[in-house]
């Protein structure tokens, strides 16, 4: 199928492949993206997998999560969306708190820390 330019378009297949690898390529977790893009972690799953559909909103909210880029889409219009980026008061003031601590860290303690966020994101 091609688009009104004559490009392209990215079919179903493709588009689930392209989410599930960016997701990877990131080391982004189902939960972390189900975080980003208020989508559940399962319907994300399933899509990816080819066990359901998802809908143009949902679909979205996840390429805008993972920061797919327009161009990759190959002409596949979906709607416009904003992905949550509000955080309330106790959220600021703990990632303010651990801003402050980590600026403190030695790169050898950064590393360390980065390896073991890397166990906890890892399914």
């Amino acid at each position: 199928m091609t688009n009104d330019d004559g490009r392209e378009m990215i079919n179903e297949t493709n588009l689930r492949a392209l989410i599930r690898s960016t997701r990877k390529e990131q080391r982004l977790s189902l939960q972390k993206v189900a975080d980003l893009s208020s989508v559940g972690k399962s319907t994300i799953g399933n899509y990816e997998t080819g066990k359901t559909g998802m809908s143009d909103r949902s679909l979205s909210r996840v390429v805008a999560a993972l920061g797919i880029k327009k161009e990759q889409l190959g002409g596949r219009v979906l709607p416009r969306t904003e992905v949550k980026t509000t955080w309330n008061k106790e959220e600021v003031s703990f990632a303010i708190r651990i801003a402050i601590r980590l600026s403190r860290l030695t790169p050898v303690q950064l590393r360390a820390i980065e390896a073991m966020l890397d166990v906890f994101e890892a399914e």
